[in-house]
């Protein structure tokens, strides 16, 4: 949650207030604890990475255009996130939080209390290290932090690639994945290079799924935002303001979450790195999509408004109606 002033609860007053969901649970939860406690569940979805980073067995990946030293890379992809996994399963974590996580040991930083933030985390097998790695390669994240035992270098060699920054040198610049969790949940994986030079959600996700969208990311900075785009039959608008509970709400601007909902027919959420700017078209990032109605209804019923595209079908006798309305947005 972004810090909200004036708030009487501190939580929200200090930028520490943080929403919750799991399989188990899919719906928003207010947790107990501050987002940079040791002991909420950032803090514990870490801890064994921190406590196994020694053992030679033990694979890791830290990413980020933002790195916790404060050093900022505008070549690498605007990705952030961790890869870790021990000789059988792992997590692979994608967020959008600057200077995040520490390379050594569980910290929150400042940076990540101001404004909105998402983070999904995802438990994998190991052979699904070969589709991650290749999806990262094509991304060219900036790798600040890892350990890559020799037998996961010589099993999944393209690891190696996205450690040292290599991407592809020739097109396709795009790569789409399926990726099958541990618990056998598929998500759809969209990758896209910086040498594409094209919009990740109207000119990828939105085409590829056959869906519309509505796109929740980052609207501030020194990069122009893209207006919502209104091409048929697959628009992409722009989320203007969020509610994710009924006792607050705040505008895009305080967000720097990225996030996107398709529509009730196809009931889609996409949880990535990268934001509808005109200065990302040149920069490599991606975002993950899944198929589930109950989080679906969480996150759109989150939405209070957008950026509507205009109305359509001013040749047809029938009644003109919002897009949204057509496509069965509740």
């Amino acid at each position: 949650m972004p810090r909200m002033f004036g708030r009487t609860d501190g939580k929200l007053k200090y930028g520490t207030r943080y929403l919750y969901m799991d399989k188990k649970t899919p719906y928003w939860r207010q947790s107990f604890h501050d987002i940079d406690d040791p002991d909420g569940a950032l803090g514990r979805t870490l801890e064994p990475l921190y406590e196994a980073m020694d053992m030679i067995t033990t694979f890791y990946m830290m990413y980020n255009d933002a790195y916790p030293n404060g050093t900022v890379s505008w070549k690498a992809a605007h990705s952030k996130g961790v890869l870790a996994f021990s000789d059988r399963l792992g997590f692979w974590l994608i967020h959008s939080v600057p200077k995040f996580p520490p390379p050594t040991t569980f910290d929150y930083p400042n940076t990540g209390k101001v404004f909105g933030q998402t983070l999904l985390c995802i438990t994998f097998n190991l052979n699904t290290l070969k589709e991650i790695g290749e999806q990262l390669y094509y991304n060219s994240p900036g790798v600040y932090a890892a350990q890559v035992p020799l037998s996961i270098a010589q099993r999944f060699p393209v690891l190696v690639k996205v450690l040292v920054g290599e991407g592809p040198k020739t097109a396709p610049f795009v790569r789409l994945a399926k990726i099958r969790s541990a618990g056998g949940e598929v998500f759809h994986h969209f990758a896209k290079s910086k040498k594409w030079g094209k919009e990740l959600y109207s000119d990828l996700v939105a085409p590829s799924l056959k869906i519309p969208l509505l796109v929740e990311t980052w609207q501030r900075g020194t990069s122009t935002n893209l207006p919502s785009n209104c091409t048929e039959p697959y628009y992409v608008e722009n989320v203007k303001h969020i509610r994710p509970s009924k006792n607050f709400s705040f505008p895009a601007l305080d967000d720097h979450s990225k996030w996107a909902v398709a529509d009730q027919a196809r009931p889609f959420v996409c949880i990535g790195d990268i934001n509808r700017q005109k200065g990302q078209i040149n920069r490599g990032g991606g975002t993950v999509c899944f198929n589930s109605r109950r989080v679906w209804e969480v996150y759109r019923n989150s939405i209070l408004d957008f950026e509507e595209c205009p109305l359509y079908d001013f040749f047809s006798n029938s009644e003109q109606r919002r897009w949204s309305q057509r496509i069965r947005f509740p």
